[in-house]
């Protein structure tokens, strides 16, 4: 489980820039707080913005990135799941301090 997570965290730091600009992109284009779901499997990566007001995102997903986000609301939440052993963690970046 560690070797998965690992995997997640180095595809995370590998294509960082580029999943905070689609980030930002969704977020301000939903203007609503929310989170990139990114799945991988084997080489491929699909990433998907959802903000917490839309159905596909659980009760208990929409709680915990309500609780963990601050008061100036500059987080953002990057969700990555590997699809074949069905892993996933949870990055948070804040985005005020990429400034």
């Amino acid at each position: 489980m560690a070797e998965v997570q690992n995997r997640l965290l180095s595809i995370f730091e590998n294509k960082k820039p580029e999943l905070i600009q689609l980030y930002i992109t969704e977020r301000q284009r939903y203007n609503e707080l929310g989170a990139l779901f990114n799945f991988t499997k084997g080489d491929e990566l699909k990433s998907v913005f959802y903000p917490i007001s839309d159905p596909v995102v659980s009760e208990e997903t929409k709680k915990d990135i309500i609780e963990k986000n601050n008061y100036r609301n500059t987080y953002a939440f990057f969700f990555f799941t590997d699809v074949p052993t069905n892993t996933t963690i949870l990055t948070i970046e804040d985005l005020d301090s990429k400034v």
